[in-house]
This record gives structure tokens, sequence and C-alpha cells, in this order.
């Protein structure tokens, strides 16, 4: 089954997603590559989505100040394959989920080609998400899937009651 990865967050968090664009060097100046192109510590690589086919796969509208990137390579196959195979040990695709910093909110959308979501969740942790992926990598039982990833309120100092 082939799938497609895409998340897509506020354009004004980018640095909270622990991604570097890779530029190219042209007579000693670097210039942004068209769609851009950003890599991760581990070396999953990232398109940015120049088209918006969001609504047309999940039926929701994308925040206005929201951008997306798209998983390239074959790293979701791998997981995918890694998890059907019980073999599915420190796997980057999940990782990277886990390692996105918790102010981060984001939306993750999963989904197999030529399909359109047919489940919605929102979800906390990054780790609640990562368990979601795998289920919905799952060759039995797969699913096309978004979620909304929101922010954990935290307190800046611990309160207790009286």
């Amino acid at each position: 089954m082939e799938y497609y990865f895409e998340i897509y967050f506020d354009v004004n968090c980018l640095d909270l997603l622990g991604i570097e664009e890779q530029c190219v060097n042209w007579s000693g100046i670097e210039y942004s590559q068209d769609p851009p192109v950003y890599k991760t510590s581990s070396g999953l690589m990232f398109e940015k989505i120049m088209h918006n086919n969001f609504k047309l796969v999940t039926g929701e509208d994308l925040p206005g100040n929201y951008i997306g990137l798209v998983l390239r390579g074959n790293s979701l196959h791998e997981l995918s394959t890694q998890i059907n195979l019980n073999t599915c040990v420190n796997n980057p695709v999940l990782r990277f989920i886990g390692n996105l910093n918790e102010r981060l909110g984001y939306i993750l959308l999963l989904c197999r080609v030529e399909e359109r979501i047919s489940e919605r969740y929102s979800l906390e942790d990054n780790n609640d998400v990562i368990n979601l992926v795998v289920k919905s990598l799952d060759w039995n039982t797969p699913k096309d899937i978004v979620i909304h990833k929101k922010l954990r309120f935290r307190f800046p100092y611990n309160f207790t009651e009286k």
C-alpha cells in the first residue's frame, strides 16, 4: 500500500520543527530549491507542498497561516514494512514525530494514494500520535487519518490547592 505523509503547521513555527532547509550552492551563493527541501538530523527529506489538496482529501479547510511539508523517499514504506513484519526499532519517521517540540501544534495527514480521509483525531501528545500512525499502517486494517495535534496548556508554575 502506498501512503503519503504530510505535516502542516503555522508558518511562524518552522524553527520548532527541527529541520534544516537544503539549499543549493551556485558560484558561492546559496539558493533555496524550488520547491524548498528540508532535512531532519536523522536524514528524512521533506518538500514544501506547493499545491493545496488538503480540503479535497480531508473535507476541512486548512488554517490560513499553515504550510505543509510532504515526506519524500521510501521512509514511510520502510516504516510500514517494519511495523507489519514486527521489526520496527528506532525508525526515523517515528523518531521525528516523537522529537517534535511539544510547543508545536500541527496537523498530520497519513493517507493512501487515491483515498480520502476516513478518520479524524485530536491528540495532545506525540506518543499518542506515534501509536495512531503505527496502528493506521497495519496492513490488515489500514486507515486514512488526519490528526490535529493540539498544544498542551502548561502553567509556568506549580500550583497547589489550598
